[in-house]
């Protein structure tokens, strides 16, 4: 049986265990260069972060304020910030989310919406995604360049982020998971997740590492 997502302890003594068993990792080296990076934050939507949906993710809570230290971090630096929303549009039940994720989650959905505590500011985009990776949208490839480095945040870790970060890898970027800033049912998931991205998608990061980057650009 698969332990929730924070089992024991606070989240910083959670993230002290997921990276000591990511040491030595090829994903565990220094960042690259944030100067050109951009945020995404998934699926930050009702269904997810907010307490009274049924799908709620009890971990979210310890998880939200290091979102909001990225998402504050990046609009500081004057960087790229995109939100993902999930929505199956009419006509669209097949294929494995909806094999595996029950019900087809549709825009009208209440559930459906960005929560009012995670919403874009001016001219940040909001992609909306039908399968778990946003880079079928053409939001989201026009935004990061090939070369280009994209951090990534939100819900869930082993569904949405890692297939993010899969296909960012695919598509020659390079994507940095945020360990401490995604979410997902748990703990075992997540830190296979974080496996996956660490030996040979991409870069697994801390909250203060990639803000720490973002300040000494």
């Amino acid at each position: 049986m698969c332990s929730t997502f924070l089992p024991t302890g606070s989240l910083s003594e959670q993230l002290d265990v997921w990276l000591e068993a990511l040491a030595g990792s090829p994903g565990r080296q220094a960042l690259p260069d944030l100067s050109g990076a951009s945020l995404v934050l998934l699926d930050l939507q009702r269904l997810f972060v907010d307490p009274s949906s049924p799908a709620y993710l009890p971990g979210w809570a310890a998880v939200a304020p290091r979102c909001q230290a990225l998402l504050a971090a990046f609009r500081a630096a004057g960087r790229p910030v995109m939100f993902t929303r999930h929505v199956n549009p009419l006509g669209d039940d097949t294929g494995v989310i909806a094999l595996f994720g029950g019900r087809p989650l549709r825009s009208e959905d209440p559930l459906a919406a960005l929560d009012p505590r995670w919403q874009p500011l001016g001219e940040e985009p909001v992609v909306h995604k039908q399968r778990y990776s946003p880079w079928l949208c053409e939001g989201l490839a026009a935004r990061v360049p090939p070369g280009g480095t994209l951090v990534i945040a939100g819900v869930t870790t082993h569904r949405c982020a890692l297939a993010t970060a899969v296909e960012a890898a695919s598509r020659d970027r390079v994507p940095v998971l945020v360990a401490d800033a995604c979410a997902t049912r748990s703990a075992e998931l997540h830190l296979a997740a974080l496996r996956c991205v660490a030996n040979g998608f991409g870069f697994v990061a801390t909250t203060r590492e990639v803000t720490h980057g973002l300040r000494a650009v």
